[in-house]
């Protein structure tokens, strides 16, 4: 499931557990770029848990600064520029 807070930013992205380290979400994700290159968005955003920060790396998202979303939770803002 895929959920934006504004065209820009991913609020939500996850993969039923069941279904994680398959290549869903890879695919899922690779879907979402391909509808926003027949758009004029350069550049996505999210706010990444600690443990998803991998993921996003290899799909060529780059570390931003880190932000507290909730009390004592930290993401990582990431950055990914639409080619």
């Amino acid at each position: 499931m895929i959920a934006y807070k504004q065209p820009t930013h991913i609020f939500h992205f996850f993969v039923h557990p069941n279904l994680q380290f398959q290549g869903v979400g890879t695919l899922l994700f690779n879907y979402v770029l391909d509808q926003l290159n027949q758009t004029e968005i350069q550049q996505i955003t999210v706010n990444a848990h600690i443990g998803a920060v991998h993921f996003y790396k290899k799909l060529g998202f780059t570390s931003q600064s880190e932000v507290d979303i909730f009390e004592d939770l930290k993401f990582i803002r990431m950055k990914k520029m639409i080619e």
